[in-house]
């Protein structure tokens, strides 16, 4: 019978992953920090109509790494050293902008989604690795294709699994283990629900939070997170799973997006869709230059240094006309000072009689 671990059972993606693969006939464990929390996978078991073996539940805290070890090596012995799979789905959030978020909460957000992940795979690595086979599945999140305000800290969570996990796939996929990353979009999940709001009051984003809580910590759009169960049983079943894999119509736009579009476009559309106010301009005859390429410039009576289209005055640009576009690459004309331009030292060409000047031939 193939065997499972999985971290983050009490509810969400992990409580529908361990009742799926059970009744599939998988061999599961499921594991959480507080066995308190069982009731809810308990009674999907037995709604199930799962047999008593089928679904074991082990304590495993994944910011602990004392329970990390002692959990792994109870699946193991019980196993016989023959786990053939892991999916690494525990995580939280924390809402807050990152000027006001504590230290302290930060790093418990990165400790759970980020350590954590990285206790579990360097305790169950050495038998995977023995037996020349295994698949790890990490729950990422399409947060890991563009940021969103309030969550910095879960989003620099799931880019550091991105990054970890592409390194790590190379390291070991010689021994016979694969690293697979699932990206879900927007589902029903407790996770949003479960976590803190932290906005001190008289805080300068207020007007931001608001905004974002005004459209609801769940997105109206979300799907049955059963749907993410079925994406992570077909890779666990699949002989050859992608390395990448988003769940949901929103994930796969947005991998598409993250793939196709620069940053500029992505956080255009990004505002549009959240309500965001745009960036404010750094300087209004700045922004005129650089985004539209044409500035108004008032006319001034100066005497010409040399000759053309543009005067120069005290070593400022002057343009004839009051609309006109301006060279991109020529400092003067974005209002900065320069020096005048030397003289030339060559002498002038001798125009009297008798002259040769090739250029009236």
């Amino acid at each position: 019978m193939r065997s499972v671990l999985i971290t983050g059972c009490s509810s969400g993606f992990g409580l529908h992953t361990a009742i799926l693969l059970a009744r599939r006939g998988w061999w599961v464990f499921a594991s959480m920090r507080n066995l308190d929390k069982r009731a809810a996978l308990d009674r999907e078991a037995e709604r199930a109509g799962l047999s008593p073996g089928a679904l074991r539940v082990v304590r495993l805290d994944v910011t602990d790494p004392a329970s990390v070890r002692e959990g792994v090596e109870q699946v193991l012995e019980e196993t016989g050293q023959a786990l053939d799979a892991v999916i690494q789905n525990a995580g939280i959030s924390v809402a807050s902008t990152f000027e006001e978020l504590p230290d302290e909460e930060l790093r418990q957000v990165m400790e759970t989604n980020f350590f954590g992940v990285l206790n579990v795979t360097r305790r169950v690595l050495p038998a995977m690795r023995a037996r020349g086979r295994g698949k790890i599945v990490i729950m990422s999140s399409e947060s890991a294709f563009f940021g969103t305000p309030l969550v910095s800290a879960y989003c620099a969570s799931k880019w550091a699994l991105e990054g970890w996990a592409e390194s790590v796939a190379l390291e070991v996929a010689p021994f016979g283990v694969r690293l697979v990353l699932v990206e879900p979009g927007a589902y029903r999940t407790s996770i949003w629900e479960s976590s803190r709001l932290i906005a001190p009051e008289g805080s300068p984003y207020a007007g931001l939070v608001q905004r974002m809580l005004a459209k609801g910590k769940q997105p109206s759009h979300a799907r049955d997170p059963a749907e993410v169960a079925e994406a992570v049983a077909r890779l666990l079943e699949s002989n050859h799973p992608r390395f990448r894999k988003p769940v949901g119509p929103d994930a796969r736009v947005s991998s598409f997006a993250h793939k196709l579009l620069p940053y500029g476009p992505r956080t255009f559309l990004i505002r549009k869709l959240l309500g965001l106010p745009p960036p404010r301009a750094q300087g209004v005859e700045l922004r005129r230059h650089l985004l539209s390429g044409r500035a108004r410039v008032p006319r001034r009576r100066a005497t010409s240094i040399g000759s053309g289209g543009n005067r120069t005055h005290a070593g400022r640009c002057e343009t004839p006309s009051r609309i006109a576009p301006l060279p991109r690459n020529r400092p003067e004309c974005l209002g900065v000072d320069i020096p005048p331009r030397p003289v030339s030292s060559r002498p002038a060409p001798d125009r009297s009689a008798g002259s040769c000047d090739i250029r009236a031939t």
